[in-house]
């Protein structure tokens, strides 16, 4: 356990959606009235990331910017150790994170 602030740090994933969240955060943020961190963690796998997917996560971090966040770009093999790491380093006590959209669930039969 660390000492935090009232800080919140929001994880930019690769998948979609990623616009909406940044601006869910910096509305809770807002509310709060406590500042916050966008984050991007680049594995080696995303790496390889398709361009499109690419400019998609670097508009997110750019809307982040506009809206007030503190954003950083990470280079680490495993996203949770990096994020908690940041975490630390800056004293933020919440993180906020997006899941990946859920698959349809497939009905067996007819």
């Amino acid at each position: 356990v660390w000492h935090t602030r009232d800080a919140i740090l929001l994880c930019i994933g690769h998948n979609t959606g990623s616009e909406k969240l940044v601006r869910t955060a910096a509305r809770l943020a807002s509310r709060l009235g406590s500042v916050w961190h966008a984050v991007y963690v680049e594995t080696p796998t995303l790496h390889r990331l398709p361009e499109k997917q690419r400019r998609a996560i670097l508009s997110a971090l750019r809307l982040a910017q506009e809206l007030g966040a503190e954003t950083a770009t990470l280079s680490d093999p495993a996203e949770e150790k990096a994020v908690v790491r940041y975490a630390r380093e800056h004293n933020l006590g919440k993180i906020v994170m997006g899941r990946p959209a859920s698959r349809p669930s497939r009905r067996s039969g007819a």
